[in-house]
C-alpha cells in the first residue's frame, strides 16, 4: 500500500486521522421513526454490501445530533484546525456477532459547515456528508462565536428540489424549541442516563426482536424477555472505566471513473469515537422540542426515513452534553 500524496508542506483538501474535537457542545433530539422504512434504508446502503439480514434498526427511532464543534484537528497539528457544525441524522443498528449483539450508529445524512470536513470525512471513512450553507441565524463563521448547539436551529444546503431542476440552497430542516421554557434535568448518574437514552432510542423491543428471533430459536413473550436485558447490556458496554467507544458504522465507495455507475471500492466499514468522560457533562432538555423536514429530489427524507413531509415530528427525548472525543481509524 501506498503512502497518500500530499502538498510538499503536508497539507491536503483531507486530513489524516485520528480527528481529535475538543469544545464540543451537542444535543441528541430522539425521534419516533416508522420501523419497516428504517429496515428499507439499511438493507439499502448496509446490508446491500454486508450481507442481508446483518444490520437492524434497533428500534423505530432517529437521533437528530446537532454539534458545535471548538477544534477538530487530524493527525498532525501543525496543519492547522478547524471549528466544524454537524447534523447527522443516525439510526441506531444492532447486528449479531455469533449470538452477541452489537450496538453502531449509521447516519445516511450528514450536513456540516466545511469543506475539508466533508472531503476528510466521505474519502476516509465513508461519512455520507453534504455541504451545509447555513445552520443559524448567528454568524457561526465569526471569530467571537462560542459553538453552541443551541445556536443551531435549521439547516440549508445544496440540494435539487424537483427532478431535473437547478441545484440550489434549500431550506431542509427547521428545528423548533418549545413555547415553554423550562429547567434542565441533570443526570442521576451515568448508569441512569445510559438507560433513559437506551429506552429512547429502542421504543418497543418487540419490533427489533422479530427480525433477530430466528436466531434465538425464540418468539413472542420469551425472546422479548430475554432480549431486551441483552441489547440494553450492549447498549451499556460503550462505556468502560473512563471512555465511552460509541460504534459508528459507514457505507464506503467511490465511482468508477472508467463506470462511473458502478464502485469500484464499495465496502462497510466500522470506526469507534471515543468519548473522554472526565470531560462529559450534561442534562436533559424539558420539551418537547420539533423537527420539520422539507423534502428535496436529493434529499427524500419521508421516503427514506417516514418522517412526514412539512409537518413538525416531536421529540421523545432532548439531551445537551458537552464533551470531547477522538474518531479513531477504521477497524
Amino acid at each position: 500500500m501506498s503512502n497518500y500524496i500530499t502538498r510538499p508542506t503536508g497539507h491536503d483538501p483531507t486530513y489524516q486521522g485520528p480527528y481529535t474535537a475538543s469544545g464540543v457542545n451537542l444535543r441528541l433530539y430522539v425521534l419516533p421513526a416508522p420501523f419497516a422504512k428504517l429496515v428499507a434504508l439499511l438493507d439499502r446502503y448496509l446490508n446491500s454490501v454486508a450481507g442481508a439480514g446483518t444490520y437492524f434498526p434497533l428500534g423505530g427511532r432517529i437521533v437528530a445530533c446537532f454539534a458545535a464543534m471548538g477544534k477538530v484537528e487530524g493527525a498532525a497539528p501543525n496543519l492547522g484546525w478547524m471549528r466544524e457544525i454537524d447534523v447527522a441524522l443516525f439510526i441506531p443498528t444492532v447486528r449479531l456477532d455469533q449470538l452477541v449483539p452489537r450496538i453502531a450508529f449509521f447516519a445516511p445524512y450528514l450536513f456540516v459547515d466545511v469543506p475539508q470536513a466533508a472531503a476528510t470525512g466521505r474519502e476516509v471513512h465513508g461519512y455520507r456528508k453534504d455541504i451545509g450553507t447555513s445552520f443559524s441565524a448567528v454568524d457561526t463563521f465569526a471569530d467571537a462565536w462560542i459553538p453552541r448547539a443551541s445556536d443551531l436551529t435549521h439547516v440549508d444546503a445544496w440540494a435539487v428540489a424537483a427532478p431535473g431542476s437547478r441545484l440550489r440552497r434549500e431550506r431542509l430542516i427547521d428545528l423548533t424549541a418549545p413555547a415553554a421554557g423550562g429547567a434542565p434535568v441533570p443526570w442521576a448518574n451515568q448508569g441512569a442516563a445510559l438507560d433513559t437514552l437506551f429506552d429512547h432510542m429502542v421504543g418497543s423491543v418487540a419490533d427489533v426482536a422479530a427480525p433477530l428471533g430466528p436466531a434465538f430459536n425464540l418468539a413472542g413473550a420469551a425472546l422479548n424477555a430475554m432480549l431486551e436485558p441483552l441489547l440494553r447490556n450492549a447498549f451499556k458496554a460503550i462505556v468502560a472505566g473512563v471512555s465511552a467507544d460509541v460504534p459508528i458504522v459507514f457505507l464506503r465507495q467511490f465511482r468508477d471513473p472508467r463506470h462511473s455507475a458502478q464502485a469500484d471500492i464499495q465496502q462497510v466499514v466500522h470506526a469507534k469515537t471515543r468519548l473522554d468522560l472526565a470531560s462529559l457533562s450534561g442534562h436533559q432538555l424539558p420539551g418537547p422540542y420539533q423537527l420539520t423536514f422539507h423534502d428535496m429530489a436529493s434529499h427524500p427524507f419521508s421516503s427514506e426515513l417516514g418522517v412526514p413531509n412539512g409537518a413538525p415530528v416531536a421529540t421523545s427525548l432532548t439531551v445537551e452534553a458537552n464533551c470531547g472525543f477522538v474518531l479513531n481509524e477504521a477497524v
